[in-house]
């Protein structure tokens, strides 16, 4: 199993926090990564 954990500096916009969010997913997904896990306090 592949694991893909997130390293990111939060914002106070939403908007580009679910947008990081997305790219990370993405980046992941192309690497095959099976679970991927954000951090805690995503928003």
């Amino acid at each position: 199993m592949k694991i893909a954990l997130a390293q990111m500096k939060m914002d106070t916009d939403i908007e580009k926090n679910f947008q990081k969010s997305l790219q990370l997913i993405c980046e992941a997904a192309e690497k095959k990564a099976d679970l991927f896990c954000f951090p805690q306090l995503l928003y």
